[in-house]
């Protein structure tokens, strides 16, 4: 555990000292405990967490060392709440407000630009892949005798290819839109005039925009070489394929695509769910920044109108929510035989895997299903992937229960290989889920075409 020393410095500054960290924050300080038992300082800019109650064994402010965090954070605020400019004058007032809608919009404009850039990553990969399913599509159709199947792989290669040009438009274009919002998040940060306020949150809208944008045509890369996949395996099939084995190899390479391309489509869905939470946020920062703003402003005739705003500003900071990730994917590469149960109690899949960065708001349970921390509306995609040969019906599980028409969560396969759904499923913290196999005996598949992929995946989002 660490020694923290707090010391008020000139030049209107804070020092702060916890081990290796000795970092000068400029301008208001303030202390408070939130309900996690996290001190946090506000140093006239958005919460800034800077030690763990648990996690300090000795705390000294200005010389004078306190037994609990709680008496020190009394201290701190009855000292000289404002160490900025204390001399008064509205323009005092109006620079704290602006500094704090700055800090605020910029933010929420880096949050905007970053879930842009994730769905620019993830369309180009759906292009990749649709490209790929395109290209052995042609393959199958170049031995195929019958004119009926080769044109129609002809056509759906050409349609993919079509999709994948768009979605690498849609891709750049994301990228374009996060890199301009990111200039505008530090623009706004460093320099927080109203226009340039104003041009970053334009700036968060039009990333938000692109990323919708980035995420249809991912979507519909990934249904084409899907298309693509179909028309290869018919070619392959047709009774007058020239080269059955080159073309049956194609037609699998085809499938293997367009799962990829599922994936990355999946992928870019997330990120625009990412980019509706910061929206929703940028749009409650702007509310509590006008409050705030508005506050400071009465606050200039006053008295005391540099406390009053920078007040204002803290009240603002303080309520505005946190950005935090609610998504989190979990896979298995088993190889593993099982046999069906019932529509009411399926055979449960176990997940294996989680990822590697710890994310508290879900929990993989050592009997393969993963428990939800938070209550609310999650997007659920679901995958499993088995040998060809078998239809199957595979459902996914909230607490052990089966198939809930209201959720439509049941999904299959007439022939084996993949088989996948995204649906909607209202659950309550504490929740179980999992993938469940309701008819059939399956064996999974976690190898294609020589290439290691997921046999079973399971990815959750909450968007409301």
């Amino acid at each position: 555990m660490n020694n923290l020393i707090i010391t008020t410095e000139g030049n209107n500054s804070v020092r702060v000292q916890q081990g290796l960290r000795d970092t000068i924050y400029p301008s208001c300080f303030y202390a408070y405990i939130d309900s996690s038992d996290v001190i946090t300082f506000v140093i006239d800019t958005p919460k800034q967490r800077i030690f763990n109650i648990n996690d300090v064994s000795q705390l000294t402010v200005n010389g004078q060392t306190f037994a609990s965090t709680q008496d020190a954070v009394l201290f701190i605020n009855n000292l000289n709440t404002c160490l900025c400019n204390c001399s008064g004058g509205s323009g005092g007032s109006d620079s704290s407000a602006n500094t704090a809608t700055g800090q605020l919009v910029s933010e929420m404009t880096n949050q905007s630009a970053i879930a842009a850039q994730n769905a620019a990553t993830a369309a180009t990969n759906a292009a990749n892949y649709a490209n790929e399913a395109a290209t052995q599509a042609n393959t199958a159709a170049s031995t195929d005798g019958d004119t009926t199947t080769q044109t129609a792989s002809q056509q759906a290669a050409t349609n993919a290819q079509n999709a994948a040009t768009a979605a690498q438009t849609a891709a750049t274009n994301a990228t374009n839109a996060s890199n301009a919002a990111q200039a505008a998040a530090q623009l706004a940060a460093s320099n927080p005039t109203p226009a340039n306020i104003a041009a970053a949150n334009t700036a968060a809208t039009n990333a938000n925009t692109a990323t919708q944008a980035a995420q249809q045509a991912a979507q519909d890369a990934a249904t084409a070489a899907q298309q693509a996949a179909t028309a290869a395996l018919a070619s392959a099939n047709s009774t007058t394929q020239t080269d059955s084995t080159a073309a049956t190899t194609a037609a699998t390479a085809a499938q293997t695509a367009a799962t990829n391309a599922q994936t990355a489509a999946t992928d870019a869905t997330n990120a625009a769910n990412a980019a509706n939470v910061a929206a929703t946020n940028a749009q409650t920062a702007a509310n509590n920044a006008n409050a705030a703003a508005q506050a400071a402003q009465q606050a200039a005739s006053a008295s005391n109108a540099q406390t009053a705003a920078n007040t204002a500003a803290i009240t603002a900071l303080q309520n505005t929510p946190p950005v935090t990730s609610v998504s989190e994917a979990f896979v298995s590469t088993a190889n593993t035989t099982y046999t069906g149960g019932t529509s009411t109690t399926p055979v449960l899949m176990p997940l294996t895997i989680a990822p590697t960065t710890t994310n508290p708001n879900f929990t993989l349970n050592s009997d393969g299903t993963v428990t939800v921390a938070q209550a609310g509306t999650y997007l659920v995609t679901g995958m499993v992937q088995s040998t060809q040969g078998t239809a199957s019906q595979y459902v996914i599980s909230v607490n052990g229960s089966g198939s809930n028409v209201q959720y439509y969560n049941a999904f299959g396969t007439a022939n084996g290989g993949n088989a996948n759904i995204s649906t909607v499923i209202t659950l309550n913290a504490g929740d179980k889920v999992s993938l469940g196999l309701v008819s059939n005996t399956v064996t999974l598949q976690s190898t294609i075409s020589g290439n290691a992929t997921s046999s079973l995946a399971l990815t959750l989002t909450k968007i409301a």
